[in-house]
């Protein structure tokens, strides 16, 4: 079966025709009736998937036979086309949350900085654990990694005692 690609989603979210049962009788729903029916509104302003979870947390939709994240294909219902190179970055920090406004279109980099990773964290330190600020003239890189001038020297001078 052929793959669907992004730009083909909203194509195929027309077209396509899904079937469900109603009081014995079957009834027909597009895949744009069964996203909104599993979106739950919140008070806090987040629109959270009612339907499948993926194991990171995220909601996640099916539609003939490839899985769709439910955030990108809220963002791209509103706002149009992700370009390839950007990722969808969730303000609330909620991962369930599908509302297009809680979502904002960076770079991986950007996202990545915004999170909580130990690579974030350090990324956003202006100090060294003894104090001393990272700036030009006091901060040596090592192996991609920030080191303290100072430290470095108080370290050799300590040695050599």
């Amino acid at each position: 079966m052929k793959l669907l690609r992004r730009e083909q989603y909203r194509r195929k979210l027309s077209e396509s025709i899904r079937l469900a049962w109603k009081n014995g009788n079957i009834i027909r729903q597009s895949p744009h009736q069964l996203f909104w029916k599993r979106v739950q509104k919140g008070d806090c302003g987040c629109w959270e998937w009612g339907g499948k979870i993926r194991k990171d947390g995220y909601g996640k939709i099916t539609i003939d036979y490839k899985s769709y994240y439910v955030h990108r294909i809220a963002y791209e219902e509103f706002f149009g086309r992700i370009p390839e190179t950007l990722v969808i970055d969730h303000l609330c920090k909620n991962r369930k949350c599908c509302n297009p406004l809680h979502v904002e279109v960076v770079t991986l980099k950007e996202n990545v900085m915004r999170g909580d990773s130990g690579h974030a964290r350090n990324a956003r330190k202006t100090h060294c654990k003894r104090g001393h600020e990272f700036n030009s003239q006091n901060t040596v890189m090592k192996r991609g990694a920030r080191q303290c001038r100072e430290c470095i020297n108080g370290y050799r001078k300590r040695k050599k005692a």
